[in-house]
């Protein structure tokens, strides 16, 4: 029987000891004017606001995993398209870019960021009317098999709320 879930977890991309952590829970967390999936152990991290500079949401702080996601609203009245959005107010500048959507009403960019720890940032931001709804998740890139999953649950279910 280990020997299957080994085989399923190197299918999946996961290391073998995810297979030995219990499975995550989620939750829905309703800030910045959505309502999406979050893990459970990102929920119960340390929060602060996130006031000021025309956004209004909430950060959320995984010590365990070493993560912070947000989750916010653009209250600016702005009507830049999502990526405007995201490469003038979000970019961590000297960043490596590496994947990207521009379209009309959503705008993606994930990118890695040197330091003592090599991070994955990854942004996603959906147009509704004047406001760029957001939000976006930073995590150390040697846990990117176990976060990869997590995302993409994340990035279906803030899709879905529109």
């Amino acid at each position: 029987m280990r020997t299957v879930l080994l085989a399923f977890g190197l299918l999946l991309g996961l290391p073998p000891f995810a297979l030995a952590k219990e499975p995550l829970n989620w939750t829905f967390s309703r800030h910045g004017g959505t309502t999406i999936e979050i893990p459970t152990f990102i929920a119960h991290g340390k929060t602060r606001l996130l006031k000021g500079g025309g956004k209004d949401g909430l950060i959320f702080d995984s010590k365990e995993y070493g993560a912070e996601f947000s989750q916010y609203k653009v209250i600016d009245g702005t009507n830049k398209r999502p990526i405007e959005y995201i490469y003038d107010q979000v970019f961590p500048r000297g960043s490596e870019v590496k994947y990207e959507v521009d379209k009309p009403l959503l705008g993606v960019v994930s990118m890695e960021f040197p330091g003592q720890f090599t991070y994955i940032y990854y942004n996603m931001c959906q147009k509704n009317e004047n406001e760029n709804k957001c939000f976006d998740i930073s995590y150390r890139k040697n846990d990117q098999s176990f976060f990869e999953p997590i995302v993409e649950r994340i990035v279906r279910s803030f899709r879905k709320s529109r």
